[in-house]
């Protein structure tokens, strides 16, 4: 019988779902832990999430996102647009950045959950695949959302698409670059999006958190894996305090003009506690702010086509982008 690399903490297994602990001892568990591997073996052992079902009604499409303000190559990315009519005034857009702490992941790794939230919401869905560390270290990762939302806003598609109706979000390193994004908006003058999604954000790197401490151990990401990939992402420790990495640290004026948003969070999570002071903060700037806990890890978009909580996490999604945008 194999041993598991990576068992669950027992104090941990003891707060988790056991449908959760059954995935992860029938799966994960023998996987590498990431911060063994070198960021190029990492990337190789990432696994495509397991989504809900087949959408057959979306197609997809590789595009490539010129540049208008940033240097470097084009910017991949894969677009899904839904099978309904197109709305007179142009479809609403669900501009989407993947996890996996800015060193691995992309599109086609959330491409169930990407395809079924097209289906879901009637949008039009566009996941990016931003720059990764440590090749294209802090800010690189940034200036490729900020240049894909330039060209969002320049109706670039072979279908209408409803520039006010722009909504973004991402999951973990994509939901922190969601942030930045609501932010230098703010800075930069741009239209200010339509709403946010954020799926266990990080939002803070650069102080330290009771979360860190109480999960450390936790299955999916542990502080040792959490260094890790910030580790390869910055240029020094100075860019923890930079706020286009540490979103909460902008000033109230700035959350002011933040869209409204969506905020899930992973209670057995080590950015656990900094996503609740993200929270507490749109709703101090008054921003109307949707808010789910799950009783699961940080690793739940993986699970939303296998376990309930990762299923109402993806369901939750849809249904607030549905309503914002109609």
């Amino acid at each position: 019988m194999r041993e598991p690399i990576q068992p669950i903490d027992p104090e941990i297994a003891k707060l988790l779902p056991a449908d959760y602990v059954q995935f992860w001892n029938s799966t994960m568990a023998f996987l590498p832990k990431i911060e063994s591997l070198s960021p190029i073996d990492a990337r190789k052992i990432a696994k495509p999430t397991v989504g809900p079902g087949k959408t057959p009604g979306v197609k997809g499409e590789d595009i490539e996102i010129p540049r208008t303000e940033t240097k470097g190559d084009p910017i991949k990315a894969k677009v899904y647009y839904p099978n309904t009519p197109e709305p007179s005034d142009g479809y609403p857009v669900f501009l989407y950045f993947h996890g996996g702490g800015f060193v691995i992941g992309g599109a086609r790794i959330d491409d169930w959950i990407t395809a079924y939230w097209c289906e879901s919401t009637s949008a039009v869905v566009v996941s990016v695949d931003y720059r990764h560390a440590p090749e294209f270290k802090f800010p690189s990762p940034v200036d490729d959302v900020v240049d894909s939302y330039r060209w969002i806003l320049c109706n670039p598609l072979r279908t209408k698409l409803n520039t006010e109706k722009v909504v973004a979000g991402g999951n973990s390193a994509g939901a922190n670059l969601t942030t930045v994004l609501t932010h230098e908006i703010n800075k930069i003058g741009l239209p200010q999006l339509l709403a946010q999604v954020l799926i266990v954000p990080t939002c803070d790197t650069y102080n330290k958190y009771d979360s860190h401490e109480r999960f450390k151990h936790a299955p999916g990401l542990s502080v040792t894996r959490m260094n890790y990939f910030i580790n390869h992402y910055i240029n020094c420790e100075d860019d923890r305090k930079d706020t286009r990495l540490s979103s909460l640290l902008n000033d109230i004026e700035s959350f002011k003009k933040c869209p409204q948003a969506f905020v899930g969070i992973a209670y057995i999570d080590v950015l656990h506690d900094e996503g609740i002071e993200y929270v507490k903060k749109l709703r101090e700037a008054n921003v109307p702010v949707d808010f789910s806990v799950y009783v699961s890890p940080h690793v739940i978009v993986s699970t939303s086509g296998k376990l309930e909580e990762g299923a109402r996490m993806l369901r939750e999604v849809a249904a607030f982008v549905k309503k914002v945008v109609n």
